[in-house]
């Protein structure tokens, strides 16, 4: 845990080092202006690795003698390009997939205008894909739009385009009009026209023709700069790649982890770089964000890569990495309190302050009972079985029905010993509830529901499962509960955990999960409320079939069985604001929404929950509800090492 006291003197050595940096500061480096230049999905073999240069002349015999060139260097994350981008201005690795949600780490852009000031004019972002318009900011809280740059992203036919050599020269044009206008002090710019040729070329040639055009469209950027008086003599550029192609398919890339893919070039030309240079070390694409930031001086607090020293005529250690804003200040102690052990931290939380016989047996504490189940399954450790127990104990003798279905439904899910010890219990409960008359209210017919049948998943000849099921049923046809849509979610997740088959159910979960990820202001997003995004976010894991049967690319064509049997009238009332839209658009929308924000930003939205967990371990308010929404609803991003899975549980190598 870290305590304030403790902090006091990093921080005394953070002033010492400030003091440093702008005593330092006076001997800045010559370079005023940072522009990365990307030719998108080109392997090595097809630039400064192929022995003729044949489809790089500029690169190799014009621009490398002017300064370094880095033989090993590589994209060792997702080697796509959305991630590939990202890593390039966070200095972390990212995998978030193209079209997906925004870099969860602060962008070059952020940092400088956070220490700098200035208006969003000084960055600039020039890309010809139009999939790749969230890596504008990142999602980092106390960074985000405020702090963006400015930017232009392409579409096909128009000027700045990724589908045509022509579209490369529309990128290049608005890149040199941007630095006469607006002389931003960091630019980037991707080349897309080479992997959009890798993709669809009938035949190799057709990519390396790609290789070909976009060196000479490099040498018409580094020509640019020296024509450009302003930026002359003061402006460093890095050409570099986002990712390769694979070593034995060139048409493809990404999720094998092949040297094509990561292998990828970096050569360095400015008026700090070393002339004639080669540098044989590994380099990796994370280096790139805190070598900007060197030559600077502008700080890069979270990114995790170093600066390239190697190519640098004098090393005059600018970029320490340091916290100098308040907002820089914020994030660093905010990631070093979302690294921590969160799971343990709030279990323990809920321990020490939120006594079991003092929780109350209703759902909210039925959510916290279950995620102290979720953190022994995890951490193995009794004290968190015991308090679950111990609520039981507190509220078995209860005889109202929705509080005997809360605790009914925690026996049922208790690891072995334990649930046997209590399961005479559960089953009174089921005696008694599967003759009761079904609830009005949605949600408390749901929740009985949902304990019968996980009861009669435990006991199959007593006659709960038929009850439980009667239950969800009657449930399905009552009104939705409008304001208690966390917890309905939730409980229809549940349901559908029991009985994955059933049709009207999953239409029911899909349409929940619909409203749930519409309420996400984009994908990777958390929701305004805590304790609602843990719920939320519980809710969708355990109806998480309706989501992952959402295809990847949506269209008229394949659409999930959930979607297409949804009524014009329930569409109307999920679209109220598209009256005249034809039924196939309205499911085939809702089809993209649920893959964007569902299938491809929730590991992301999951993750972000971490910022909600104080130094004590409360999550939000510390409440019965959020504590518990956060025990059952959290989950680290599942990091992955060149791969293309966000959902894989890998972590990233740090330097």
């Amino acid at each position: 845990m870290i305590h304030r006291r403790a902090m006091a003197l990093p921080a005394l050595i953070a002033v010492f080092a400030l003091v440093i940096v702008h005593a330092e500061a006076a001997q800045q480096y010559k370079t005023r202006h940072v522009i990365i230049a990307v030719m998108d999905g080109v392997r090595w073999t097809e630039s400064f690795g192929d022995p003729t240069h044949s489809l790089i002349p500029h690169l190799y015999n014009d621009l490398r003698p002017q300064g370094t060139l880095f033989t090993h260097f590589y994209n060792r994350g997702v080697t796509v390009t959305q991630p590939g981008h990202s890593t390039i201005l966070t200095g972390t690795w990212q995998p978030a997939p193209n079209g997906g949600p925004r870099m969860n780490r602060p962008t070059l852009f952020e940092y400088y205008r956070d220490q700098f000031g200035g208006p969003p004019q000084r960055g600039w972002i020039v890309f010809g894909p139009d999939a790749l318009h969230l890596k504008t900011f990142s999602s980092f809280p106390g960074y985000g739009a405020d702090l963006g740059p400015s930017y232009i992203f392409g579409s096909p036919g128009a000027a700045v385009d990724d589908t045509t050599a022509e579209g490369d020269a529309g990128a290049l044009a608005k890149v040199l009009d941007a630095e006469r206008t607006d002389k931003p002090v960091i630019l980037i710019v991707d080349f897309a026209y080479s992997d959009y040729a890798g993709h669809t070329a009938a035949t190799i040639d057709g990519y390396k023709d790609a290789v070909k055009s976009c060196d000479e469209t490099m040498m018409k950027l580094w020509e640019g700069v020296q024509a450009n008086p302003d930026l002359r003599d003061c402006t460093t550029v890095f050409f570099t790649n986002d990712h390769g192609r694979h070593t034995n398919d060139w048409r493809a890339h990404g999720g094998d982890n092949c040297d094509g893919c990561q292998h990828i070039m970096l050569l360095a030309l400015g008026p700090d770089i070393k002339r004639d240079t080669v540098v044989d070390g590994e380099a990796l694409q994370i280096d790139m964000a805190p070598t900007a930031g060197e030559l600077l001086g502008l700080q890069t607090p979270l990114a995790m890569g170093r600066v390239l020293t190697e190519c640098l005529t004098d090393n005059l250690g600018l970029n320490q990495k340091l916290a100098l804003t308040p907002r820089a200040k914020q994030a660093v102690e905010m990631d070093a309190l979302a690294s921590r052990d969160l799971v343990r931290l709030a279990a323990d939380y809920a321990v020490k302050n939120l006594r079991p016989d003092s929780t109350p047996g209703d759902l909210s504490g039925k959510l916290l009972a279950v995620g102290m189940l979720c953190a022994y399954k995890e951490k193995a450790d009794q004290t968190y079985l015991d308090w679950a127990r111990q609520w039981i104990d507190a509220h078995k003798d209860a005889v109202d029905p929705s509080t005997q279905a809360a605790v009914g439904d925690v026996i049922a899910q208790l690891p072995e010993p334990a649930r046997t010890t209590y399961l005479p219990v559960a089953k009174a409960y089921g005696d008694k509830l599967a003759v009761a008359p079904v609830p009005t209210d949605r949600n408390a017919a749901l929740a009985m529901g949902d304990f019968l049948c996980r009861l009669g998943q435990l006991a199959p000849d007593g006659p709960y499962t038929k009850a439980g099921q009667a239950c969800i049923d009657a449930a399905l046809a009552l009104p939705w509960p409008g304001d208690a849509m966390p917890v309905h979610l939730t409980l229809l997740g549940e349901a559908l955990a029991v009985d994955p088959k059933d049709a009207d159910l999953t239409k029911a979960v899909t349409i929940a999960d619909y409203i749930a990820v519409c309420w996400l202001k984009e994908a990777g997003a958390t929701w305004e409320d805590p304790a609602a995004a843990g719920r939320y976010s519980y809710g969708l894991l355990l109806g998480g079939a309706a989501l992952r049967n959402v295809p990847a690319k949506p269209s008229g064509r394949n659409l999930p069985p959930a979607i297409e049997a949804i009524t014009d009238g329930e569409l109307n009332g999920l679209f109220p604001s598209q009256p005249d839209a034809s039924s196939r658009r309205l499911k085939v929308q809702m089809a993209q929404v649920l893959y964007a924000r569902g299938r491809q930003g929730l590991p992301f939205t999951y993750d972000a929950m971490r910022y909600g967990v104080k130094e004590s371990g409360a999550y939000a308010d510390g409440s019965v509800e959020a504590q518990g929404a956060f025990l059952v609803g959290f989950r680290p991003l599942g990091w992955t090492y060149g791969g293309t899975n966000p959902w894989a549980p890998q972590t990233w190598p740090r330097k």
